[in-house]
């Protein structure tokens, strides 16, 4: 008998902690290098290497908007989770 928690989890709940993790990285990438472009001209992570092969700088706030309908589907995914109807 296993005593790890990941184990016992539902299948559910690891759904939702992907959305909640996925969308706080890429909303924190996105719009923290986003800022970071704008105020020091110098973007940062992810959104650097992909600005380094090719994309235009603008391509930071496409990861932070993904970041945010990423956290958005989360809560409303929490949410109904809640409260079925």
């Amino acid at each position: 008998m296993s005593t790890d928690p990941k184990e016992s989890a539902n299948p559910r709940q690891q759904s939702q902690t992907f959305w909640w993790t996925i969308g706080f990285i890429l909303l924190i990438q996105g719009f923290g290098s986003g800022i970071t472009d704008l105020i020091w001209h110098h973007p940062f992570g992810v959104s650097s290497l992909v600005i380094y092969l090719g994309a235009p700088n603008w391509v930071s706030w496409l990861f932070g908007l993904a970041g945010a309908a990423a956290v958005t589907l989360a809560m409303r995914r929490e949410a109904a989770e809640r409260d079925p109807k």
